[in-house]
């Protein structure tokens, strides 16, 4: 009888502390996850469903900045209007920038500095790879018959777009046809319906999975790296893609480059800059501004000793790399037409 007792007040114990937090982690500024509608090859590229997003960056709740989502689905704090010619800004968490306010993005200080003169529309979705991208690009042209476009690549953009990716084109293997992958609805959505369990998984990053891996798996994780021939191969490939499936063409896009920082606030041998090199030789072939990242940062980096991201929390970048990309494709774009 005792035992039983115990039990019910174990328990009861046990649910009074999981409602208590599961109420404080809702008043706490706690990550809200990205909720995208279903989409196909006819819309490819992930919208968001809800009005809001909160993202920040570790269990102290740093950057905790709430983002607006627009009338499209995208997070930016302007409402799109069809075929309106805006400059597009492209990429994947780097230009979606949750941690910072919207005035500090790169497509928040080139609308600042274009004004009421030309709009400029971003579509940062994150985990996308350039194949990815260039559905983003695609549905841009389709709606709003952008004047110019702006890319970021990061590290693994080329070599992701050969892997499926929910709601996203990629590059099939060994053939490299272009597929597409829809987007459904996903287990994880009734999970993250609790703020206790976004707070657990996706800021503290408990993974018992992992954790149980870890246990039995002592060999250190490694990237998987290509060729510099495989590399070209994408390139070629999703250029092409581009041009004929989009109105992006040399004459109106800008490509940046993100930078080796590990190596710059190190002074170490780049870990791997082959992907992005390689992209920079084929774009740069096929006529299209590519602007390479590493030298504009380590330039500052050497003359302030700050950093450009918000390691070691997380590599993205902060709002002094935003504002000197700004700064530097500003003046190209506007002798865009």
């Amino acid at each position: 009888m005792q035992l039983r007792t115990n039990l019910i007040t174990l328990t009861a114990g046990i649910v009074s502390t999981v409602v208590i937090l599961e109420l404080l982690f809702r008043i706490l500024p706690t990550m809200t996850v990205h909720k995208f509608a279903a989409n196909d090859v006819s819309q490819p590229v992930l919208r968001a469903v809800s009005t809001s997003l909160v993202e920040p960056l570790d269990w102290k709740f740093s950057n905790a900045e709430l983002r607006k989502i627009n009338n499209y689905g995208f997070v930016d704090d302007v409402d799109y209007l069809p075929n309106s010619r805006p400059i597009a800004v492209i990429g994947d968490s780097y230009i979606q920038s949750t941690m910072l306010p919207y005035p500090e993005t790169l497509q928040g200080q080139l609308a600042a500095k274009f004004g009421s003169r030309t709009p400029v529309y971003s579509y940062g979705i994150p985990i996308y790879p350039l194949s990815g991208y260039l559905g983003a690009a695609e549905y841009a042209t389709k709606k709003f018959q952008p004047r110019a476009f702006v890319f970021l690549i990061t590290e693994g953009d080329l070599s992701e777009s050969l892997q499926p990716q929910s709601g996203a084109y990629f590059l099939n293997q060994p053939d490299g046809e272009l597929k597409f992958k829809e987007h459904g609805s996903s287990r994880r959505d009734g999970i993250y319906s609790s703020a206790l369990a976004r707070y657990l998984f996706t800021q503290i990053k408990f993974d018992p999975q992992r954790i149980i891996q870890a246990q039995f798996d002592k060999s250190p994780a490694r990237k998987v790296e290509l060729s510099r021939d495989k590399y070209q191969q994408i390139s070629e490939r999703l250029l092409n893609l581009f041009s004929t499936k989009t109105a992006v063409n040399p004459q109106n896009t800008i490509f940046v480059l993100d930078s080796d920082r590990n190596y710059i606030y190190n002074n170490q041998l780049p870990s791997n800059r082959q992907e992005l090199l390689t992209f920079k030789e084929v774009a740069t072939a096929k006529g299209y501004q590519v602007i390479d990242t590493q030298a504009l940062f380590a330039a500052y980096y050497q003359s302030t000793h700050k950093k450009l991201d918000f390691m070691p929390t997380d590599f993205h970048w902060n709002a002094k790399a935003h504002q000197l990309v700004a700064d530097l494709v500003y003046p190209i774009l506007t002798k865009m037409d």
